[in-house]
């Protein structure tokens, strides 16, 4: 038998007594006659007694118990006179009712779009990392003189994209953030499988055009040049590789944040050593174009290192 249980019974034998008023004998039990205040307080002691086995029983609230006993008050408290009330007794405080807060009635609907909508920008995440897979598979195939020529055409269509995407995300999804970057990122997954297949096309014409300006280079020595000019391109793509690994590493705000600075740099770097393989060889065309490439793996080393900074300094 728990503390409830005990509490409980306590409680129906007091009771029981302040009704009967006690004088009860029952084998080596015996309950004396009580009348008056030891009457009452019996009684009232039975209410409290029983309602603790309740409570500790679980079977009413606080609530429930406070109600019983201030409603036993006003019944079974005996009247007082107003002489026996002290002046100085301050009134008492009207109690104010306890309000409960129910929820909102369409909030498990709110947190269904909420995840809803997290869903479909994870997804639309996923879906855009992997055309940019796919779009960077056919640049990174094809040679450097062929994507020193599509360079500034490519840069153009990046911020095209952008662009366009967030103007049609904004317009579709003007309050929603999170389903608008969903709809920005599925604008930039369409757009990108388009530009790769248009660049597959971009690639090949530039090939037979850069085919055709090579026939036309004359060198002093033309196996020697040209390996040197392979050597080049050699370490170039090698170099290349290395930092779009850290650039491909990066999130996709961290790399629309550095986008325009890295453009910058790409441009700066093609310029800076085209500058110098013309100072350098002005008349030999192959060992020019070896000295550019070789001039551009020298600057995309500590380009990389110095990107690996940004990136990890930036919030992810």
């Amino acid at each position: 038998m728990n503390i409830g249980e005990v509490s409980f019974y306590t409680g129906i034998l007091l009771f029981f007594i302040g009704i009967i008023g006690g004088g009860i004998d029952v084998k080596e039990v015996k309950i004396p006659q009580i009348t008056g205040l030891p009457r009452y307080m019996c009684f009232i002691g039975s209410v409290l007694f029983i309602l603790l086995g309740l409570y500790l029983k679980k079977e009413i609230t606080d609530t429930a118990i406070s109600n019983v006993l201030n409603t036993a008050a006003s019944i079974n408290t005996p009247a007082v006179s107003p002489s026996d009330v002290p002046a100085t007794t301050p009134p008492v405080a009207a109690q104010q009712p306890v309000v409960t807060k129910e929820p909102p009635v369409n909030a498990p609907a709110e947190n269904a779009e909420a995840d809803k909508a997290i869903a479909a920008k994870h997804q639309a995440l996923i879906q855009l990392d992997t055309a940019n897979k796919r779009i960077n598979a056919v640049w990174n195939g094809t040679t450097q003189d062929i994507r020193d020529v599509l360079l500034p055409e490519q840069n153009q269509w990046l911020a095209q994209r952008d662009n366009e995407c967030s103007l049609q995300a904004a317009s579709e999804q003007p309050i929603d953030k999170v389903m608008q970057e969903a709809v920005k990122l599925n604008c930039m997954t369409t757009m990108t499988d388009q530009r790769t297949d248009a660049l597959k096309q971009d690639i090949a014409e530039t090939a037979a055009s850069v085919a055709t300006n090579d026939d036309q280079i004359t060198d002093s020595n033309p196996s020697e040049a040209e390996a040197s000019r392979n050597q080049a391109q050699v370490r170039l793509d090698e170099a290349n590789k290395r930092i779009n690994v850290v650039w491909n590493a990066a999130t996709q705000d961290i790399r629309a944040a550095l986008l325009p600075e890295q453009k910058q740099w790409l441009q700066q770097r093609k310029e800076d050593c085209l500058l110098k393989a013309v100072n350098e060889q002005p008349e030999d065309k192959m060992m020019q174009e070896a000295f550019k490439l070789n001039c551009m793996a020298t600057m995309t080393d500590p380009r990389t290192e110095e990107l690996k900074e940004k990136i990890a300094a930036m919030p992810h």
